[in-house]
């Protein structure tokens, strides 16, 4: 039986899920107004902004140990936003969204080879199970590879790698601090791509982007958060809610419904990732 607390973390988990897709949908549906990569940077602006009081309050904060560390964090992780802000213009949200939450996937991974950790075969098993599946995402149609869809998968990768380096980090440095690093070093990257291509934005343009900005910012303080109920491997699992607003999103907004491949593919993914989430709950 799922406790109150429990039920407060799967509650944020589906918020923080539903903020993100609505942020997914605020760059697919502006992208005819706003380049994507325009819309990245005020995504960041806005978690600079909001972070910047609570580090003036403990300058300390602004001290990065592992400075090697955090660049590696920051560049794999401004890799994978920039992939997978160019797949919500390029791909069913739908899709994008499985492809990008496979990222824990990689992390399992990436952990063995990173931090020394253990993988029991049942877990090379679920890894195997969900390769299998992106192999059908990235294929929408029968046989035909896509780009798109390989890129959104590609940025999983660099999630994974960031999100292991955090595994680091977070021992010697605080949330706060790695946030802020990467909002910056991710606002600074993006201004270089639109530096010579900046969009003049009117001022409703300018809300809309500050919406999208809060809408990334509200799903990572409830993503952050939710984690924090235990069982984690209880919570985790209900990220993949995000396949259900974007099949909401892909047939309302624009009469698109996943091919047969995408559906199989998801499926795979999404129940090889709850499967790997509840094995740490054994282990």
């Amino acid at each position: 039986m799922i406790s109150r607390v429990q039920k407060n973390g799967i509650l944020l988990m589906l918020l923080a899920a539903f903020f993100f897709s609505l942020m997914g949908l605020m760059v697919k549906s502006i992208k005819a107004e706003i380049p994507f990569y325009q819309s990245m940077f005020f995504r960041f602006l806005f978690n600079m902004i909001l972070l910047l009081p609570f580090l003036l309050k403990d300058v300390q904060k602004f001290k990065v140990k592992r400075p090697g560390l955090m660049f590696i964090r920051c560049a794999t992780g401004f890799v994978a936003g920039f992939l997978y802000f160019y797949s919500y213009v390029h791909i069913p949200l739908a899709n994008a969204f499985v492809l990008q939450y496979s990222s824990p996937i990689f992390v399992t991974v990436f952990a063995v080879f990173f931090l020394k950790e253990v993988v029991r075969p049942v877990q090379v098993f679920l890894i195997l199970v969900a390769f299998v599946g992106a192999g059908f995402m990235v294929q929408p149609e029968w046989g035909v590879l896509d780009l798109a869809h390989g890129l959104c998968l590609l940025s999983a990768v660099f999630a994974g790698l960031a999100y292991t380096s955090v595994k680091k980090l977070i021992a010697e440095n605080s949330f706060l601090t790695i946030v802020f690093y990467f909002s910056l070093f991710s606002a600074a990257m993006t201004f270089i791509f639109f530096y010579n291509d900046f969009v003049p934005m009117t001022p409703f343009h300018l809300l809309y982007l500050l919406g999208l900005g809060l809408m990334a910012t509200l799903g990572q303080v409830c993503l952050t958060y939710a984690y924090k109920f235990k069982p984690a491997s209880t919570v985790a699992p209900f990220v993949y809610s995000a396949f259900l607003y974007g099949l909401i999103y892909d047939y309302f907004l624009w009469q698109q419904t996943p091919s047969v491949s995408s559906w199989i593919g998801a499926s795979l993914i999404i129940c090889a990732g709850i499967a790997l989430a509840r094995l740490k709950k054994v282990s």
